[in-house]
Formats: structure tokens, sequence, C-alpha cells
């Protein structure tokens, strides 16, 4: 220690005493060092460093920093962190000897402090003095798209060592949090919250407050580590765990306390927690809500826990005697489709194959108002109106009127095992690839006949099976042609329209969309004999002619197309999401934020926006796009893999299935602009008096049959 003093004397005599003592101190006071051009300016505006002789007045600084850097170069290290490199002393031993010489005494050490904050802050810029230009020092939180991590980071730890206390200015201040966890990370965040944990020894209270919030970033590290911009969603989720009802799975998002919930204005409650709760639930930006409960009440852990019973012993009456999996059980319990209505966003229909149960829910109350057990092997669902539905059941196509909870009728025929693809013609007719795969079956879903069939030609097998909205336009693919082609059929008509081929390129037809009225129509396609990545066609159907080509230069895993909005939207497998304008051709908006190839693109029924997702839970992440401005609304990470989404009511409410979840989780859009009303006021489902039934359906088919 003494040779590191010496050392440091003899650099006081070639440097100069005082400003060796004051850059050195500067340096040992911060928390993870400075970058160059911080400390230019920190030396720029200390009048130690001023001269009259030199052309700007703070020249000698400059000059002075990268001398001091040649003497200290073995001693110093630069690092970088997602941030700018900042240099800071090499090892303990050394940062101890210059913080027991520099800052050991008091005046010192707050004049290091209290310098660093009002850089930080940006004092200095409201009060230039003269023969500083080219020295203008503003620190807001947000620079264009850019936020401000050094001051982020630092000045937390700066105004702790100048105070001793940061709650009221940063850990109370919701604004600060949301900027740092934007800018910074929740574990930075967390850093702050130790510190100020060793200063609360007397106020009860406040470590109640603070204890309570650490424990909620720390459950939502994950989450808020990914992206910060869904702080009031994560913390709404944990908080209306105490705030709200207890025992229900859903809240009012303006929801007041009750006389039996704790006395937030005491000093054993939660002061800050309340305040914080009251914002959450009308966030400054634009939030996912969830609304239902994150973390399960009493009475929603019961009812997980009696589903999980009931399923482990389903599973051990029908097994083979060995041990069911956890993972088995999950599966049993969890929905593996949601499908929203046609004409009522207030509602949704899941599907269930393990359970063989369909039901329908009310969107804003996550309640099944029916549910249909019994349905033999249900894989995929398509609404017919509000009450009707075609599924397929195995290899059937079988009606049930959702309302009622019947079994109306069974399609003739039986579907490809690996390709069952239909579509809905009309409200009383069906489209459906044949078993061989080389017919295409108009089918009546009134009496389940097939009314007519379509052929392409002899030994010809499709691959895939594609309807317009208003169901008058046919798209199939065809595999046994090389080129592969597309077959576009006019259902009104019933003849092929148009044989699209592209010499020396296959489509790639399980990533093709139509637009709703059948006028163009969009596919992947690659070449058959080079490597590259494949490309995006869109053709007008109008014509049958080539419309546009789009080549990304990277392979799309996701497509879907938008009349009204006038787009094609491309998930990529770098995880950009293009929009292409399809008037224009150009690139409309490149959308970047998800860590996972985008393979699931959700447009709303109004147009407008979208949802996008790594249907493989890679990125656990969703995302909510407006497509008009081409900017993000919302993203929100789930405890759980999602196993179905879908987006309704205009985008402003996404609804999920969770992994081993046996109820719906439903998240609302709030913030600035966003209406209020959560769903209709009288919202109803079909007939009253079936509201809440569960319709067994294990022998209907066999007793309509008879």
């Amino acid at each position: 220690m003494d040779q590191l003093h010496l050392m440091l004397e003899e650099l006081e005599v070639i440097l100069g005493k005082e400003r060796v003592e004051h850059a050195l101190a500067l340096v040992t006071a911060t928390k993870t060092g400075l970058s160059d051009s911080e400390m230019l300016d920190l030396l720029s505006h200390d009048s130690a460093f001023h001269s009259q002789a030199t052309y700007v007045l703070w020249a000698p600084g400059c000059l002075f920093w990268a001398r001091l850097n040649k003497y200290l170069a073995p001693f110093l290290l630069w690092s970088s962190v997602d941030g700018p490199s900042t240099l800071h002393w090499r090892d303990d031993m050394l940062y101890n000897a210059v913080k027991q010489k520099y800052l050991g005494d008091q005046k010192r050490r707050q004049w290091a402090h209290q310098t660093l904050v009002h850089y930080y802050q940006g004092k200095w810029a409201d009060e230039l003095p003269p023969g500083m230009t080219g020295r203008h020092l503003p620190q807001p939180d947000k620079i264009n798209m850019c936020y401000n991590r050094r001051k982020l980071d630092e000045l937390p730890f700066q105004v702790f060592q100048l105070r001793g206390s940061i709650l009221k200015e940063f850990l109370y201040n919701h604004s600060w949090l949301y900027v740092k966890l934007c800018g910074s990370d929740v574990y930075h965040v967390l850093e702050d919250i130790t510190l100020e944990e060793r200063s609360l020894t007397t106020n009860k209270g406040q470590e109640k407050d603070l204890l309570f919030l650490k424990k909620c970033l720390e459950e939502s590290s994950c989450a808020l580590a990914y992206d910060g911009r869904q702080f009031y969603s994560q913390m709404y989720g944990h908080l209306s765990a105490i705030y709200g009802s207890r025992g229900s799975k859903t809240h009012d998002l303006k929801k007041k306390p009750s006389s039996a919930e704790p006395n937030w204005e005491s000093p054993e409650g939660y002061k800050y927690v309340k305040e914080l709760y009251e914002v959450c639930c009308d966030p400054p930006v634009l939030s996912l809500l969830p609304l239902q409960l994150l973390v399960s009440g009493s009475s929603e852990a019961e009812g997980e826990k009696n589903v999980m019973d009931k399923l482990s012993v389903s599973a051990a009456a029908i097994g083979s005697g060995g041990a069911v999996e956890v993972e088995d059980l999950e599966q049993l319990c969890q929905f593996d489709m949601i499908t929203r209505l046609v004409d009522n966003p207030d509602f949704v229909v899941t599907v269930s194959t393990e359970r063989e149960e369909i039901s329908v829910w009310d969107v804003h109350d996550a309640i099944p108002v029916r549910t249909l057990t019994g349905v033999t092997h249900p894989i995929n669902l398509k609404t017919i109106d509000d009450t009707r539905c075609v599924v397929l059941c195995r290899r059937e196509l079988r009606i049930y009127d959702l309302d009622s909870g019947k079994f109306v009728t069974r399609l003739k025929g039986v579907m490809n095992q690996k390709m069952p693809y239909y579509g809905l013609h009309d409200r009383a007719h069906l489209v459906a690839l044949s078993r061989n795969r080389m017919y295409v079956n108009l089918m009546n879903l009134e009496s389940g006949d097939c009314v007519t069939t379509f052929k392409a030609g002899e030994d010809r097998f499709l691959n895939s099976l594609l309807v317009s909205g208003d169901g008058r336009v046919l798209v199939c693919g065809d595999e046994t042609q090389k080129p592969f082609p597309l077959l576009v059929w006019n259902l009104a008509s019933r003849k092929l329209l148009y044989d699209l081929r592209i010499p020396h390129h296959d489509f790639v037809t399980s990533l093709a969309a139509i637009t709703h009225e059948g006028h163009y129509v969009c596919c992947v396609a690659k070449e058959v004999d080079e490597p590259c990545p494949n490309f995006i066609v869109v053709y007008d159907l109008q014509s049958g002619t080539l419309f546009k080509k789009w080549k990304p230069g990277v392979n799309t895993v996701s497509l879907d197309i938008s009349s009204r909005d006038g787009c094609v939207i491309s998930g990529l497998e770098d995880a950009r999401i293009l929009v292409w304008d399809l008037i224009t051709g150009n690139c409309r908006w490149c959308l970047c934020g998800h860590t996972a190839p985008v393979n699931f693109l959700r447009l709303d029924f109004h147009g407008g926006s979208f949802l996008s997702a790594d249907s493989i839970c890679r990125d656990r992440s969703l995302r909510l796009w407006d497509l008009n401005k081409g900017e993000l609304l919302a993203v929100y990470t789930p405890e759980r893999p999602v196993t179905s989404s879908e987006v309704t009511s205009g985008g402003h409410s996404v609804v999920l299935a969770l992994r081993g979840r046996s109820h719906i989780t439903t998240l609302q859009l709030r913030g600035p602009q966003v209406g209020n009303s959560v769903g209709s006021e009288h919202r109803c489902y079909g007939r009253p008096e079936n509201t809440g039934k569960t319709f067994d359906l294990r022998d209907e088919p066999r007793a309509a049959e008879r």
C-alpha cells in the first residue's frame, strides 16, 4: 500500500496534485467506471483544467487525460457491457489504495459524488459558462430511439452515495423504473433496491413496500429482462393477486378495495404498492394487462389441483399400469386451439384434443358459457356462424351446435390422415380434400352429402387447400407436377381458372394466404436446384398474372395477407417481420424485437393490427403491432409456454391458452387513447338458459345414426 501511495505522489508531481486528485477521485467514485467522452466532459467543467492560453478553454483537460492514461495504463482496464467502453481499476487492491487516498476525506468524497450527480442530471447544460462552446451537455433519459444507459445505471448510485436514500426519487417512481427497465435491465434495478435495503432499518412500513416490490421484480425478471416495456403488465399481474378479490379469476381494472382487504393507508400496509397498482390499472404507456390472475388465488389454485387430480385418476384408470408423467397430465389439462367467433368478439371457442372437449368462453371473464364433452378426438374446428361449427374428429368431419350442445350431422367420406384439409364455401357448403388427395369435394352441411367434385386431372395429388374468406375462390397445390403448380378454382362456377407455375421453382404451399374477397393470393416459392433463400410471390387472381415478387434474402417462415390494410406480412427466419405494400411493392415496415423465427402471424379481423409469436416458444413472448404506423403496441411474456393464441375485439384483446392451464388468459390492451370498456355490458351467448351448461356427447353420434 505504501508503494502504491508513493507512485501516486510521483504522479501528482508530474501532472499536478490538484488535477490528479480530481481526476482519480471521479474515476473511483463511479459504479461502473467512466467512458472516454464522459471523463472529458467532467474535466472540461473543472476550473482546475481551464487555461486562457489555449484556443478553447477546456483543452488542458483533454491533454491531461491522454497523459494520465499513458502513465497508468498497466493499472487501468477498459471494458464494455451493453454500452460504451468504460475505464476502471484493474484490481481491488489498487482500487482500495486510490479510494483511501482520494476519497478518504468526506469533503472530497461529497464533491466527487455531487459532480457526478450534476453531470448525469444535465444541470451543466442549463448553466453553460462562457468559453464552453461545444460542451452543451443535456442528459435526457432517451435520445431518439436510444436510451441513455450510462445515466440510468450511474445516477441512482451517485444519489445514494450522496444522500443515503433513493426511495422517492427512483425506486418509488414508476416512470423512472419503466425507463430504467427499458434502457438498462431488471438486474440493475434489483442492485439499486439492494443498496436501499441496507439503509432501511427503522422504517418497517417502507421496508415492507420495498421488499414486496423486489419480490415482484424477481418473479418477473425473465420477462422484464427480455423487454422492459411490459413492466406495467407484469406488475399488474402480480399486484392484482393481492389488491384484487382473492377468490376471483378476473378483476375490474377500476375496482376499489373492500373493507375486508388490508388497510393500505396504515403503516403496516403497502402504501406504495397501492399507488403502483392504481397506475397499472390505467398505464401511461400501451400495455397488455392480464384480466386473470398471474399469481393464482386460492380458488384458482384449488380448481387447477382438482382438474389435475381428476386427470391423474383418469390417466391411471386407462393407462397401462406405468407411472403417469407430469408433462402428460399438463397436456391433458391444456387447450390445443383457440378460434374467434364470426360475429361476436366477446367469445372464443377452445379445443382440447386429449380431454375430448370443446368450450365456448366469455373472453373478458374467462368463464366457459358452454362445454361439450365426449367429442371424439377433436383436432381442428372452423366456425360456420356463432353457434354452429365444423369439427375434424380423427378423420371425420362433424357438425355441432355449440349453443344447444348437440351433435347435428356427420359429413360423408373420410379425410386424408396426413392432410385433412377443409374450408367453408358458404354457410351451407364446405370444400374438403378427398381421402386419396386427387379430388376436392363440395359437401352440403345440412345433409352431409357430396354435392360435386373438383378434379385437376389423372394421377395428380393435391397437398394444400386454401379458401377465400367469402368462399368464392379455392386454391390448391399439386405435388405431382414438376415444378409444383398452384391450381385456382372458382367455387361459384365450379371451374378451374388458372394453373399457375414458375419454371424451375416449387411453391411452398404450407406458407400461403389469400385475401378475403379472393383477389390476391400470396405464396412462398423456392428454386428447385439452387440452395437459395425462398421468396414471396403474389398473384392477381382476377387476371391470373404474377403481381409482385419479393426476395427478403432470408427464408420466410410465416405469411399472411390483408386486402383491408393493402399489405402482405412475412415472418422471417432471422426474427424480423416485413410488411410489404400491395400497391407499390415496397417494404412498408421492418419490425424487430423477436429473438426467434416468427412462425406465427394472426391478423385482427377488422384490420389495423396483428399478433406475432414463435409457435414452438423459443421466444415465449407475444407482440401486438400497429399496421398503420409500423410500431409495437405492446409485448407480453407469460409465465408458461403458449399453446394457442387469438386476437379479437379490434386488436384490443389477446386470448391465450397456456401449457398445463385449464383456463384461458385474456390480455387487454390498455393505455393512452384506448377505451376503458371491458366488452359489452350485456354479453350473452345464444339462449340465456344454457349459460354455463356442460353437455356430454359421448353417445350422440350413435344415437343420431340410429
